[in-house]
């Protein structure tokens, strides 16, 4: 499995799950979209966009080149990630900064490398 995360060419899939805080359940609407980005010096890389399924959870499929594209190259990204109704913004998670992949990383047979940033109430 590390070499696989040592692979520039091979995709990996981030995921956030998103709870209702009004529904005590999944957060899942087709208006809701999500967006991932990686934090960067100079300007945030937007690292793909993505509807949460009946679960709640968003999935995006990631290529670790495009996590360093930054001008200092960082080696680990700092994810966050923005949570909209519409054009508006409903929730914008914590910055999740040098998050090392090869420790939380999963694999699941069919999908890949998985990296779970885990699950978070959201007020929309």
């Amino acid at each position: 499995m590390k070499q696989a995360a040592l692979n520039p060419d091979m995709n990996m899939q981030v995921q956030v799950r998103l709870l209702s805080k009004h529904a005590d359940g999944p957060l899942h609407h087709p208006d809701i979209s999500v967006r991932l980005y990686d934090r960067d010096f100079v300007q945030d890389c937007l690292l793909g966009q993505a509807v949460p399924d009946a679960d709640g959870v968003a999935r995006f499929s990631v290529s670790p080149r495009d996590m360093n594209r930054g001008v200092l190259e960082d080696r680990r990204p700092d994810f966050f990630f923005v949570v909209y109704r519409g054009a508006e913004v409903v929730y914008q998670s914590p910055l999740m900064e040098n998050v090392y992949t090869e420790a939380i990383e999963q694999y699941q047979k069919g999908l890949g490398e998985i990296i779970d940033l885990g699950s978070f109430l959201v007020n929309a």
